[in-house]
C-alpha cells in the first residue's frame, strides 16, 4: 500500500468541526462538521408513502415519530420498476414502503418538510452500498488496472442485490479489508430490508469522528492530524477495528499547534470573505460569486509600473492558473467559471497555461470541463456542483442565517482560545448583533464555552458586520 502527501487536519471546535485538505501547494479542501442536535441529514428511515403530489412531482413519505418528508421525482427514480420514468407516479405507489435517505433537513421557518431520496445508502472507507440498485462503479479510476479488476470481481458478487461504489481509499487497502468492509456494508444493508412493515429510523447518521474517516480520509493521504484528544482516541479505535492501514496515518498536534493557521488555512479562509488573493510577482486573483456564474479575474498588481514585461505576465498566469484550480476545489465553486487570464500570450505561453488547467482538472475529485483560451484571454469551466459553495456556507443571509452561523462559531473559536490562554477574568464577546442572536438562541454552545473555560460569557454588539467586528477578551 503507497500513501500520497497530502495531510488532514481536523480542528475540533465548540459546536463545530472544522476539516482541511493540505497539499503540497496549500489547501484544496475545506469542510465543517456541525454537531447541533436535531439534523437527520444521513439518517435512513423506512418510509412509507402517504400521498402522491402530482402537481408537484413529488411524493409524501411517513417517516413514524419522525413526521415526515418529501421525495421529489428526480430523487425517486432509482425506485422505478421500469427504465425511463417520466413522473413520481412512475416511481411510487401509496401504501408501498421504501428505504430512504433524508438529504436536507425540514426549514421549520418557510415550513417546508425535510427531502429524502431513494439512493439510501451505507458508508465505509472504501465502499458505499445503496439499496434501490444495481451494480458497481469506480469513483476514480487506478493505474493499476490489475487490482481494478480484483476490485471489481469482489464486488460483482453483491452488485445484483445493491449499487456499490468503490471509493479511492480502496487502492490503498489490502484485499481482506475491502472484502471485509464489503461483506459488513451489504449485510447490513440485506439486513434493513428484511422488515419494511413499520415506518420509522432504520439507522442514525455515525459520528462526526466517524463521517470524517469514511468521507475524507481517502487515497493521497499521509497524515490524519487532530488537535483534539478525543477525537484522536475515537480515530485510533475505529481504525483499530475497521481500517487498519489508517493507524500509522493519525497523529495528535501538539497541544500548543493551531492546525488552520500553522497550515495557512485561515488566510485561505479570509480569501473567501475578501475575494481576493495575491500570488507571486505582485499579481492578484479577485473572484466575484453570483447566481449565474463565478467570475475570476487576474491582473498584474503590483507587478511594476507601467508597462510589465511580457515573461513577468507569463508568471503571473501560471501561478493563477495554479492557485484557481485549487481554489475552487477548496472553496467547492461549482457550475460555470469564467477566467480572465492576463492577454497577449504566445503560443508556447498559452500551451503552458493550459497545461496547469489540464493539471489542475486531473487532480479534482469533481467533473471539470473547459473551453480553450479566447483571443482576449478568457477561459470558461464547467464544474460539477455538490452542495453550496464556501461563499454560500460563509456569507449568505438566508432563512438560515448562514453568515451568522459561521460568525458564531468563529466567534467561539477565538473566545476558547482566549479563555484557555490564562488571566484572571470573564469572557466578553464582541460580534455583530445577529451573530449575538444567532448564538443566544443557542445556548447549549454558550454552556459548552463556559464548562470548557471555567469562565462566565456576556456579548457585547462589536463595530461592523463581518468577521472583523469579532473579538474576544477578558474582563474582571
Amino acid at each position: 500500500m503507497t500513501h500520497g502527501n497530502d495531510k488532514l487536519l481536523i480542528e475540533s471546535g465548540i459546536g463545530e468541526t472544522r476539516v482541511a485538505r493540505v497539499g503540497d501547494e496549500g489547501p484544496v479542501l475545506f469542510k465543517t462538521y456541525q454537531e447541533e442536535g436535531g439534523s437527520k441529514v444521513g439518517n435512513l428511515y423506512v418510509a412509507r408513502v402517504k400521498t402522491i403530489m402530482g402537481e408537484m412531482n413529488a411524493a409524501i413519505l411517513d417517516l413514524g415519530p419522525d413526521g415526515e418528508a418529501m421525495l421529489p421525482f428526480n430523487k425517486a427514480r432509482a425506485l422505478a420498476p421500469q427504465k425511463g420514468p417520466k413522473s413520481i407516479r412512475h416511481c411510487v405507489v401509496e401504501g408501498t414502503s421504501h428505504l430512504v435517505e433524508i438529504i436536507r433537513d425540514r426549514d421549520i421557518e418557510d415550513d417546508k418538510l425535510a427531502v429524502a431520496s431513494a439512493r439510501a445508502g451505507l458508508h465505509g472507507r472504501y465502499v458505499r452500498v445503496e439499496a434501490n440498485g444495481t451494480g458497481y462503479n469506480f469513483i476514480q479510476k487506478h493505474k493499476d488496472k490489475e487490482w481494478m479488476d480484483e476490485l471489481a470481481a469482489i464486488a460483482e458478487a453483491f452488485a445484483g442485490k445493491m449499487s456499490i461504489t468503490i471509493k479511492p481509499a480502496a487502492f490503498e487497502a489490502d484485499e481482506e479489508m475491502f472484502v471485509a468492509e464489503l461483506e459488513s456494508l451489504a449485510t447490513a444493508l440485506m439486513d434493513l430490508q428484511q422488515d419494511m412493515s413499520k415506518p420509522g429510523l432504520a439507522v442514525e447518521q455515525a459520528s462526526v469522528g466517524e463521517r470524517i474517516l469514511t468521507e475524507l480520509a481517502n487515497s493521497g493521504i499521509s497524515k490524519v492530524i487532530y488537535d483534539d484528544a478525543a477525537m484522536f482516541a475515537e480515530a485510533q479505535d475505529l481504525a483499530q477495528s475497521y481500517w487498519p492501514d489508517l493507524l500509522p496515518l493519525l497523529h495528535k498536534a501538539n497541544a500548543k499547534a493551531n492546525l488552520m493557521d500553522d497550515h495557512n488555512v485561515t488566510p485561505m479562509l479570509e480569501t473567501v470573505l475578501e475575494g481576493t488573493m495575491a500570488i507571486g510577482q505582485g499579481g492578484t486573483i479577485s473572484i466575484e460569486q453570483t447566481k449565474a456564474a463565478t467570475v475570476i479575474d487576474i491582473n498584474t498588481g503590483r507587478a511594476g509600473k507601467g508597462k510589465v514585461p511580457q515573461k513577468v505576465q507569463e508568471e503571473i498566469n501560471i501561478q493563477a492558473a495554479k492557485a484557481i484550480m485549487r481554489l475552487i476545489r477548496f472553496q467547492n465553486i461549482g457550475g460555470i467559471i469564467i477566467i480572465d487570464f492576463i492577454n497577449n500570450l504566445n503560443g508556447g505561453a498559452i500551451s503552458r497555461l493550459l497545461k496547469s488547467i489540464d493539471r489542475g482538472i486531473k487532480q479534482d475529485p469533481a467533473q471539470v470541463e473547459r473551453t480553450g483560451l479566447s483571443r482576449f484571454g478568457i477561459m470558461q469551466l464547467q464544474r460539477q456542483k455538490k452542495g453550496p459553495s464556501l461563499y454560500e456556507t460563509m456569507m449568505t443571509k438566508g432563512t438560515d442565517n448562514q453568515q451568522a452561523s459561521f460568525l458564531g462559531y468563529q466567534l467561539l473559536r477565538i473566545a476558547k482560545r482566549v479563555g484557555l490562554g490564562g488571566g484572571v477574568g470573564n469572557l466578553l464577546l464582541s460580534a455583530p448583533k445577529e451573530t449575538i442572536q444567532w448564538l443566544e438562541e443557542r445556548p447549549g454552545l454558550i454552556t459548552n464555552l463556559s464548562e470548557r473555560t471555567s469562565r462566565t460569557v456576556s456579548f457585547e454588539e462589536g463595530k461592523g458586520s463581518g468577521i472583523e467586528a469579532l473579538s474576544a477578551r477578558l474582563k474582571k
